[in-house]
């Protein structure tokens, strides 16, 4: 790990020490905010809380865990996601394993399903819900452990996040039903193999077109997957779910979509000529994020 400062040697690998050096190896790799980066990895090798480092300063590593560190520090050099290297990232209070082959949850994930809960969930506990290009579980996953007794399914056209979903649903104890296949090719024992059996649809599709590629940061077009980020047409692609949800929402059925704001208020006018009464909500940040709408009865 090639630096403009001087690694510590063997004897000094100490908590302090490693945050002092680590912390100026990343900012000469230019690093997005190298102080946190290090506390993370550091926190994950030595599985404790990271404001418990604090109060560790002096405490030296073991051999084990400055070879662990070692390569996590090279990864995070290259731009890697701190959740790629550590395998797991906090949703909704739920600790979730991820891997590169899904999309690490947004905040703004959080907040569509947080709107969801908040918009629907009084009048209705045990809903039938479909969570439409699952990546990891973690719309799904939320969902059943906010409500219990809803019946919950998740679609992913990659069976490399379908997997990353089935581990995290087993390690939560969380019961949800996965399905290969997507809503232009729906999975054999699909939900909607019944027209209108459906009481809420969540999904963040791939909405960012790839032309906007090249203003994004590198951590996430290097590691993250490509089709869970890029689609050709992503207005196209909300007229496909669009009309999809016409046909598998029951009637006063309820939806809820994360959108690209450069986008959102085409994607709006698609749904409410489909007979759905939407509307657009905004994120934390001020941005026209999500759409949530309701069928026609």
């Amino acid at each position: 790990m090639a630096s403009s400062t001087v690694p510590p040697s063997p004897q000094e690998w100490t908590v302090l020490s490693m945050l002092e050096w680590a912390t100026a190896y990343f900012e000469s790799k230019q690093v997005d905010q190298p102080r946190l980066s290090i506390e993370w990895l550091l926190a994950d090798v030595l599985s404790m809380p990271r404001l418990q480092l604090y109060v560790h300063f002096d405490r030296p590593l073991t051999t084990t865990e400055r070879d662990v560190l070692r390569e996590s520090v090279k990864a995070r050099a290259t731009h890697k996601p701190l959740q790629y290297i550590t395998g797991s990232t906090s949703f909704m209070g739920l600790e979730l394993q991820v891997d590169e082959s899904v999309l690490i949850p947004r905040p703004e994930t959080e907040e569509l399903v947080d709107h969801a809960l908040s918009r629907w969930s009084s009048t209705q506990d045990e809903p039938t819900v479909l969570d439409l290009g699952c990546g990891s579980g973690c719309i799904a996953l939320a969902v059943k452990a906010s409500l219990p007794k809803a019946v919950v399914h998740g679609v992913d056209v990659s069976k490399e996040a379908l997997a990353v979903s089935h581990q995290n649903s087993s390690t939560l104890d969380l019961p949800v039903e996965w399905h290969h296949g997507s809503f232009i090719d729906p999975p054999h024992d699909a939900v909607w193999s019944n027209a209108e059996s459906v009481d809420w649809l969540l999904s963040n599709p791939p909405y960012i077109h790839p032309d906007e590629a090249e203003t994004m940061h590198p951590q996430v077009k290097k590691f993250e997957p490509a089709q869970a980020l890029f689609a050709e047409d992503p207005v196209g692609l909300y007229r496909t779910l669009w009309m999809f949800a016409a046909s598998v929402l029951k009637p006063g059925g309820k939806l809820g979509f994360e959108c690209n704001p450069r986008t959102i208020e085409e994607v709006l006018d698609i749904g409410l000529g489909v007979d759905f009464e939407a509307e657009i909500v905004t994120d934390y940040q001020g941005h026209k994020r999500f759409i949530f709408a309701q069928k026609a009865s």
